[in-house]
């Protein structure tokens, strides 16, 4: 999904805000860093991921204009900008980074030469830059909105636009050369279009979600050959619209509309890879519970992980996990006015608490849930 564009304000930094009437006592928030829209870095749209002590992750704006890849320390909650993006070198990155090889790889949805974005690589330790991949030419792809995949020496990602027919690609680059292929570029809503997240991989097959084709689609695509499957097509209520990141497993997919279900506020849903078949397992109804799940779901000890954008007691978005056995869903905390709302981002588990991103009024800030 697109990363929303939301206003600035002012905070202050790393505070503990107390349980209270609007918020799920069950967990402890912890703000551990509040961007305040300058150098630091402005909007974290995507996650953090955790690596040496420190959760790295990125700001759509701030820095040099363009947004940066920082570091924060888990611990102390201090801040450190890695890379300060001025366009031709990238700028905005909707998703997060990951971490492969002592390096940190990511993705912006504009800037480069052509301003169709890039793909980029970052050091951790000296900070240095490298360009992977401009896109320049419209058929390679345009604005690589999604988290990047690793395997075996690839990089595998998507783009909301170009390709042979303007409507997005799955590419995967070489580290080796740096070269890119488009393994497929979408051609009409019949296969889906506009994939706006990445990919996961699981035994020689790329997964993903198109938000374009209707409702959105959740789909198959075979390295080896190349062959794409539409393995389920969103469509009218019950069914739920425009599909986040799935993840595998179990040997099923799972994940969550931005949109749909019976309420209209988003669904989690479960699709076979083998059949399609899929069933939606929880509709957002209640606006207490939360409401438009942005982020792809994770999973820890038997249960999903997951935010909501919006809904709660103070509509500023929700925590929450769910039970695919028993069905049962429960917030474990709920964002909130002065400082924690808007989490579209998806959840970390690290050592017995989560991590996340908040991308809101303020300028976004960077936050511990401990049970």
């Amino acid at each position: 999904m697109h990363a929303l564009t939301l206003l600035a304000g002012t905070v202050a930094a790393a505070c503990v805000i107390a349980a209270s009437p609007g918020h799920a006592a069950r967990y402890a928030y912890t703000q551990l860093y509040t961007f305040t829209g300058g150098a630091d870095g402005d909007s974290p749209f995507g996650g953090v991921i955790y690596h040496g002590g420190a959760l790295f992750g990125t700001t759509g704006y701030g820095g040099s204009g363009a947004g940066v890849v920082f570091a924060v320390n888990a611990s102390t909650g201090a801040e450190t900008v890695l890379h300060s993006f001025t366009g031709p070198d990238g700028a905005n990155p909707g998703a997060g980074v990951i971490y492969q090889g002592g390096n940190l790889y990511g993705t912006t949805v504009q800037g480069g030469k052509s301003g169709h974005g890039v793909v980029y690589r970052v050091n951790p330790t000296t900070d240095a830059y490298t360009l992977i991949h401009d896109f320049r030419q419209g058929k390679d792809g345009v604005r690589p909105d999604g988290e990047l995949t690793y395997v075996g020496g690839i990089l595998y990602g998507t783009t909301v636009e170009g390709g042979a027919y303007q409507r997005g690609t799955v590419f995967a680059i070489d580290l080796a050369t740096r070269t890119e292929t488009v393994l497929y570029s979408f051609a009409k809503t019949d296969d889906g279009s506009s994939p706006g997240a990445g990919v996961i991989y699981q035994d020689g097959i790329l997964y993903g979600t198109t938000d374009g084709g209707d409702g959105g689609t959740v789909f198959a695509l075979n390295i080896a050959t190349g062959t794409e499957t539409k393995l389920h097509q969103f469509g009218a209520a019950p069914d739920g619209s425009q599909p986040n990141q799935v993840i595998y497993q179990g040997g099923m997919l799972y994940g969550t509309t931005n949109r749909g279900g019976t309420a209209g506020l988003g669904t989690i849903f479960e699709v076979d890879p083998v059949s399609g078949a899929e069933t939606i397992l929880y509709n957002f109804v209640r606006k207490e519970d939360g409401e438009y799940p942005q982020a792809p779901l994770i999973y820890h000890g038997n249960e999903f992980y997951g935010t909501t954008v919006f809904g709660g007691h103070e509509h500023g978005g929700t925590a929450f996990r769910f039970n695919a056995s028993s069905g049962a869903y429960k917030p474990i905390y709920m964002f909130g006015s002065p400082n924690s709302i808007t989490p579209l981002a998806p959840l970390l588990y690290h050592a017995g608490s989560f991590y996340g991103t908040l991308a809101n009024n303020i300028y976004g800030a960077v936050y511990r849930l401990t049970p």
